[in-house]
């Protein structure tokens, strides 16, 4: 007996299984992190697929508010229905009370990036901006409305064909007008991003209609042309100020030979 007690190997249990979000996604790698929660690249523990999966902090499913905005950002893909708009892939909530939403995983750049890089010539910009309308108009006549639409939330998905298709993100604040209730923002409070939100916006979230994200478009397309937004301030207190009390500067004043056409479109949408 004492023989084979000294043949035996040490039992082993192998690795540690990782948690799995949901119950079915295996987390790869983080790939951000913001204020309400972290996304990362993940995988269906069964089908293998790869998502970006969205994690809301514990403490934010429990604030209805927060709640709402998530159901928001779940449900207006669906309903919108268009290839320009990130698609949502399923939700739920994990064991901890966090709540996750798996999306389609995207390969490429913000427009924000996209910009920042730098040495694009006008006809590119333009092309951009003429990819954005077919989805955002997707998004107006099903009566949803973006209230964040800028830079960061706008995506160029590289589709591995040598072309990139244009993405709409984050539908968290979106207001969905067939409803007459808005549980996600109350009369009074502004939510948005100041360079991108129209002023009827910055008064109050409430009553915005498609008019406010045509704003926030005119206001991206008069930076990608000119370099600079068309309200500026030392803090966001001030740009909304600014943009609610003065016009903002004619694009043809910043770039004298950009065509009247265009110029008349950055200006009407900015007014």
């Amino acid at each position: 007996m004492n023989s084979e007690r000294s043949e035996r190997t040490p039992c082993s249990i192998g690795p540690v299984e990782q948690k799995l979000v949901g119950g079915r996604y295996e987390i790869v790698r983080k790939i951000a992190e913001g204020g309400m929660g972290e996304v990362f690249e993940a995988r269906h523990h069964m089908t293998k697929k790869t998502i970006a999966l969205k994690v809301l902090f514990p403490h934010i499913g429990k604030n209805e508010s927060s709640r709402q905005r998530f159901l928001r950002e779940v449900s207006a893909p669906a309903q919108i229905g268009h290839d320009g708009i990130v698609d949502v892939l399923d939700s739920g909530v994990d064991t901890d009370g966090s709540l996750f939403v798996a999306m389609e995983m995207l390969q490429g750049d913000t427009v924000r990036e996209w910009l920042d890089r730098g040495g694009h010539d006008r006809d590119a910009i333009l092309d951009l901006f003429d990819r954005v309308f077919d989805p955002l108009a997707a998004a107006h006549s099903r009566g949803i409305v973006h209230r964040d639409l800028k830079p960061e939330n706008v995506f160029l998905h590289e589709t591995g064909k040598g072309t990139a298709v244009v993405k709409i993100l984050d539908f968290g604040i979106a207001r969905d007008l067939d409803t007459s209730q808005d549980n996600v923002t109350k009369t009074g409070i502004a939510m948005g991003t100041p360079h991108y939100m129209a002023p009827e916006q910055a008064m109050s979230a409430k009553g915005v209609t498609a008019a406010a994200d045509i704003w926030a478009l005119g206001a991206m397309m008069f930076e990608a042309l000119t370099g600079r937004t068309p309200f500026d301030g030392e803090t966001p207190s001030a740009i909304v100020v600014h943009a609610c009390t003065q016009p903002h500067p004619p694009v043809r004043q910043l770039v004298p030979d950009l065509d009247p056409r265009i110029a008349d479109l950055v200006d009407r949408c900015l007014a």
